[in-house]
């Protein structure tokens, strides 16, 4: 489980830093489909701040490299394994304040994930005897 955990986190990094390449040189919004024109906002639009422009894109940029440094150290690989924990924290917490900003239903799933990264990180942190950290090999 421990590599699952170590590659989902690289993986959710990258999602996280495709996400700010798009912020950072935004086309247009792309529209809602039809079922979802209840929305008030559109797929890439801050609905909490609509001119957000470059700045939205940064922190998606820092929350994406947070997230991947921490599943890097959480492997073992270039980066310092005492190093995941407080980057995981900072990543997921940004990386909420980013889908905050940009809250859309399409990144329902993104928060999930984010409070499930923030939720084992801080469980090693409090509680590095529990079954849980036993499970993730932490």
């Amino acid at each position: 489980m421990h590599i699952v955990f170590g590659i989902a986190l690289i993986v959710h990094a990258l999602i996280t830093l495709a996400i700010s390449a798009g912020s950072f040189a935004p086309q247009q919004n792309i529209p809602n489909p039809n079922w979802l024109r209840w929305w008030p906002s559109q797929l890439g639009q801050s609905w909490i701040f609509p001119g957000i422009g470059w700045r939205g894109g940064l922190i998606w940029l820092v929350a994406g490299l947070l997230l991947l440094g921490a599943g890097l150290g959480f492997l073992g690989f270039l980066i310092p394994l005492a190093w995941w924990i407080p980057l995981a924290i900072a990543g997921a917490t940004l990386g909420l304040i980013a889908l905050i900003l940009y809250f859309h239903p399409y990144y329902l799933l993104g928060v999930l994930i984010n409070i499930g990264i923030l939720w084992v990180a801080l469980n090693a942190v409090l509680r590095p005897d529990s079954s849980m950290a036993e499970f993730f090999g932490i």
